[in-house]
């Protein structure tokens, strides 16, 4: 008989028991989607804690009747099965900590076996060790030799987490899935970003054939599955987070994939330190004694730790995550924001993704509105009450509207949000620590409003506000000598102690902002972006070495070679001499141009194939790709730089300030110099041969989609980017990321405008380093499908020779 998800409701209303089939299905996803040692048989702890309902007896005893079952695969065949028109196993009488535990057992003895998918191990096993004719999918006898001594799976359904210990109960909910199909491969295709799938597989045993008798069997007899789903959807959705816009399944990525094997440490101590989290408890209640956590830690994998971190809920990650940012026990650079590299997924209704970056976790929705939905229901929280709603009447007063609430929209619409932050959250101790509790900002916080206001927009979701200031403290030393050189028309031997005392910071920061700007100019123009991984990305410290090995060897050609230094210890000398050279060395390299065609072999195959658009990078060397006019204004911006510098007589001046060598300078000599630094620092960053960070200021779109965007730097200084252009570039920075910008370039051909990631060196990019690694697949490969669903026929309740049980 058939029920409706209305008589289901009737005749299961308890919510426990509703529960209790969540867990068991989340026990039984995780048995079947497995790889099980060849000829495997079925353990009496693994089916002697089930009970089954009335239908589910009947069901056992048909099985029985069949030959070549025995009486354990009878039983788990039809656990697995769980329900069908009818629920199958009873949810109140099955002992499901010693279910559990016999799953447990199992995996601990490597009986049933789960692939640690998380990270590079698997995934640089297989660049090492599988050859590419293999890729798509693994016997299983090579699928069991390819995960001997690999750490075991890690996943959680319901509140069951598989792993090294085997299989332990967590405070919440999770639904992070068990597959058989890891992420193995980047495939050679230009442009593939995301990781191939490889099909591992189980060896035969009969339980596999007792669920397919027992599909068959189902098929026949009609009835649906379906109500059971929108049964038990609503209960699902809220246990497993679905509407919750703080949580994502993201979570094992997280602790995986975006901390090293040190900082995973650090937290885990943190969270051992930290009563409130009562780790130490929840790991004694699953029989794992902790006494001391630094020796409990020593010699612990990843996947051990991984496991014990998910016993916590999300929050409670979390919070030892932040703690140990907080602490300086992990070390995230400014700008840097970290995410799960491989496995990373959106999931739940906001389509949620875990981020980290020196301010702590967030969940960054996918959806754009979300952060501003946060921001107004955290206003209500933090004023709700009579007396705070009052007090945000009182805020709000002047703002148009009939009712508080349409005031409150009204104003959030109209206020930056950096000003919302400070009138609102930041107003009074009691208000800022309802706020921060709420968005899981830790401690007092002694920091000043403008930490605090960037810390509450990252929290919230906004982009990770702008600390690059380009040349802004290069101006300011320069107007700091400017102001002392203008005091007095004559120097004493006080008025050149005071010059001499501004002299330092002064041409120190000059060096640093040359620097910067050869490093990035030279990069830019001559590194081939789209070859290199990650793809445009700039790494300053990788940029100058590659910027002095390139400047030095052309300079050995010239007359007067000048050697540069790659550890960025050079002085103003070959500094200012080095944006000449740049500008002479790519004309010398546009004079045979055709020396740096691309193949098209290394274009993404549909720029082969289309002219509706165009590759923007067919020649190796970047410059090249740039419309012949940009190309003329940066050679002239590269020698007007060298020439206002030299004819400024900075060298002399310095030498005269710093090194007591020659004539004193007079105020018209310092007058040169330093209106010959303001003008190069206007020169390069309006041209945008100074690398400086810009954010997304606004967007607008028209009804047939043409968009819009301006982006803005430290200074108020805007770029204009519109879409769609004919130029397309797979790698770049994404729209709403804050990226840096070359205002005086566009790319030949089009209006599009060269835009780049920041990048930062850190223990993350160590374990990403070299990635992705691609592989040259046969012609005749073909890639495995991923699974979409269900195809609605019996083969669709058949279970794959490929799944453990």
């Amino acid at each position: 008989m058939v029920y409706s998800a209305d008589k289901l409701e009737e005749m299961y209303p308890d919510t426990i028991a509703r529960t209790n089939i969540l867990r068991l299905r989340g026990i039984g996803r995780l048995m079947s989607e497995s790889i099980v040692i060849p000829r495997y048989k079925i353990p009496a702890n693994l089916h002697e804690p089930l009970a089954f309902t009335e239908a589910g007896e009947k069901l056992v005893r048909e099985l029985k009747s069949s030959r070549g079952a025995n009486w354990g695969e009878q039983r788990i065949a039809v656990f697995l099965q769980l329900h069908h028109d009818e629920l199958f196993v009873d949810p109140e009488r099955t002992d499901i900590p010693a279910l559990r535990a016999g799953l447990s057992e199992e995996i601990k003895k490597g009986r049933i076996i789960h692939p640690f998918i998380w990270g590079r191990e698997l995934y640089d096993k297989a660049f090492n060790d599988v050859p590419a004719s293999n890729l798509h999918s693994l016997n299983s006898k090579r699928s069991i030799e390819f995960l001997e001594g690999t750490p075991k799976g890690v996943f959680q359904v319901s509140d069951t987490i598989v792993g090294p210990w085997g299989a332990l109960q967590g405070e919440e909910f999770r639904y992070v899935p068990p597959t058989l199909s890891p992420r193995l491969y980047h495939c050679e295709r230009p442009g593939c970003l995301r990781a191939h799938q490889t099909r591992l597989n189980t060896s035969d045993n009969s339980i596999i054939t007792v669920r397919n008798r027992l599909a068959k069997k189902l098929f026949q007899r009609g009835g649906s599955n379906t109500n059971w789903s929108r049964f038990l959807s609503p209960l699902e959705s809220r246990l497993y987070g679905r509407y919750d816009d703080g949580r994502s399944g993201d979570i094992v990525g997280l602790i995986t994939e975006c901390f090293s094997d040190v900082e995973l440490h650090a937290i885990t101590l943190t969270a051992f330190g930290d009563r409130s989290l009562d780790l130490r408890k929840k790991c004694s209640a699953e029989g794992i004694v902790v006494r001391d956590a630094n020796d409990f830690l020593r010699g612990l994998s990843k996947a051990e730790i991984a496991q014990l971190l998910l016993l916590m809920p999300d929050a409670g990650i979390y919070r030892a995550i932040d703690s140990a940012i907080r602490a300086g026990e992990i070390s995230i650079p400014s700008g840097e924001i970290r995410s799960p590299q491989l496995n990373g997924r959106r999931s739940g209704y906001f389509e949620t993704t875990l981020q980290c970056s020196n301010r702590g976790v967030r969940a960054h929705s996918a959806n754009s509105w979300t952060a501003m939905r946060r921001i107004r229901r955290l206003i209500r929280d933090v004023y709700a009450g009579s007396t705070y709603e009052a007090h945000l009447q009182w805020k709000i007063r002047d703002i148009e509207g009939a009712t508080q609430d349409e005031k409150l929209d009204n104003y959030i619409a109209s206020s930056e949000i950096h000003e919302i932050i400070r009138d609102l959250f930041l107003s009074g101790p009691d208000v800022f620590r309802r706020a921060a509790d709420k968005i899981g900002l830790l401690g007092e916080n002694p920091h000043s409003d403008s930490e605090l206001i960037s810390d509450f927009t990252w929290k919230l979701g906004f982009p990770l506000d702008l600390d690059d200031r380009g040349a802004s403290d290069l101006r300011d030393n320069a107007k700091a000598l400017r102001r002392v050189a203008a005091e007095f028309s004559h120097y004493g031997e006080e008025q050149k102690k005071a010059l001499r005392s501004h002299s330092p910071n002064l041409f120190v920061s000059l060096e640093e902002v040359l620097d910067r700007a050869l490093v990035f100019a030279t990069w830019l123009t001559t590194v081939d972006h789209w070859m290199a991984m990650p793809r445009f990305t700039f790494f300053r410290d990788d940029a100058r070495k590659h910027m002095a090995l390139l400047l030095s060897s052309y300079s050995a050609q010239k007359d007067d070679p000048v050697t540069f230094n790659e550890n960025g210890v050079n002085t103003l000398f070959p500094l200012i001499s080095g944006f000449g050279l740049l500008a002479s060395y790519l004309e010398t390299e546009a004079s045979h141009a055709d020396e740096h065609i691309r193949d098209e072999s290394e274009f993404p195959e549909v720029f082969r194939e289309t002219s509706l658009m165009d590759f923007g990078y067919r020649s190796r060397l970047p410059f090249l790709n740039f419309s012949s006019e940009a190309r003329g204004r940066l050679i002239q911006t590269l020698r007007a730089v060298s020439r206002e510098l030299s004819t400024g007589d900075i060298s002399r001046v310095r030498n005269s300030l710093e090194h007591h060598k020659g004539t004193f300078p007079n105020q018209g000599d310092i007058f040169r110099c330093v209106d010959a630094i303001a003008c190069v620092c206007d020169t390069i960053e309006d041209f945008g041969i100074l690398p400086m960070v810009f954010k997304m200021k606004s967007l607008t779109r028209d009804s047939e989609w043409r968009s819009e965007y301006i982006y803005e730097d430290y200074s108020g200084r805007g770029v204009r980017v519109t879409a769609p252009s004919t130029v397309v570039v797979t790698g770049g920075p994404g729209i709403s990321q804050n990226q840096i910008f070359v205002p005086g370039l566009i790319s030949a051909g089009s209006n599009w405008v060269p835009r780049f990631i920041p990048g930062v060196r850190s223990d993350f990019t160590e374990m990403w380093q070299e990635w992705p690694r691609s592989r040259m697949l046969s012609e005749n490969f073909i890639e495995a499908p991923e699974v979409l669903g269900d195809s609605g026929d019996e083969s669709a309740l058949e279970v794959s020779g490929s799944s453990g049980l």
